[in-house]
């Protein structure tokens, strides 16, 4: 390599030591970035841009992922369950409230939780019993039930009797979020057979 011990240009000997490496490093060019190919089922679609893909979910371990499903479907059923338990407070609420009739407001609370609470039991049943199909048939749910979540995202105005309306506020908003962390964790689910 043409290199002499009295005027090293890469490798110099330490005495007792051993050997330095001495020649500058310098980057080369980086390599012009090649296109992937993506699969047509990998590509994102308009929807998926928004929600995480599966490839993009970190790794975790299955039973922590099950105990997770099974803690916000324990979640969602208390919710469903306190609300239609306390009707008569609830009514109160929104007499108070003036957004739109009680009657209407009502029929929504009563009508999406009894619909509500089938759904969250069969889930239940699904990740208990580790149904196969359980990522592509909550495909088929996650449209609607992402906006029936969203508006169970209130429900903690409905203590506001119990709590500030700012704390009411702050546990929706992390309401909002629990839809899409749901789906996220459907996904680590099935992944991880």
């Amino acid at each position: 390599m043409n290199d002499s011990a009295a005027q090293p240009r890469y490798i110099e000997t330490v005495s007792g030591k051993g050997y330095r490496f001495i020649a500058p490093v310098t980057l080369g060019m980086p390599a012009p970035e090649q296109e992937v190919a993506v699969p047509a089922d990998v590509a994102p679609t308009p929807a998926a841009t928004v929600l995480s893909a599966e490839h993009e979910l970190p790794a975790a371990r299955r039973t922590l992922v099950r105990n997770l499903l099974l803690l916000v479907q324990a979640m969602y059923l208390a919710f469903y369950l306190v609300a239609l338990a306390n009707l008569r407070e609830v009514d109160e609420l929104f007499l108070e409230a003036k957004l739109l009739p009680p009657a209407v407001l009502m029929t929504i609370l009563v009508t999406t939780a009894a619909g509500l609470i089938p759904v969250r039991l069969y889930l239940v049943a699904a990740v208990a019993f580790d149904l196969r199909q359980l990522s592509s048939q909550f495909a088929k749910l996650f449209p609607v039930l992402l906006l029936l979540d969203l508006l169970w995202a209130l429900s903690p105005f409905l203590l506001v009797h119990y709590v500030s309306t700012g704390l009411a506020l702050g546990f929706s908003a992390a309401l909002v979020y629990l839809p899409f962390s749901q789906r996220s964790l459907i996904l680590m689910y099935a992944r991880g057979r």
